[in-house]
């Protein structure tokens, strides 16, 4: 398996403050695998509780991103336009 920033998820205390340093910087888009990879994750709430939280910021999300947060959090919205979504089937 290919390891992603992030790293192990059973440490989980450093990889919320990784999630925290990168919102704060705007550098969420650029780790969208890894985010998807946290919300798959079910060892551990509050990471999937902190991406759910953060992943709105993200300008441009993957489909799969979207896809992913909307099983959690259905209403959820990201700061784009519509445009930019899948469009629903």
């Amino acid at each position: 398996m290919k390891h992603d920033l992030f790293g192990s998820l059973r440490d989980w205390g450093p990889v919320l403050e990784l999630v925290d340093d990168l919102a704060d910087n705007g550098q969420l888009a650029k780790c969208q695998p890894g985010l998807i990879r946290i919300l798959r994750y079910k060892g551990n709430w509050r990471l999937r509780e902190e991406v759910l939280k953060r992943v709105g910021e993200i300008k441009t999300p993957s489909s799969e991103l979207v896809f992913k947060c909307s099983v959690f959090w259905p209403t959820i919205t990201f700061t784009t336009t519509s445009e930019s979504l899948p469009a629903k089937h």
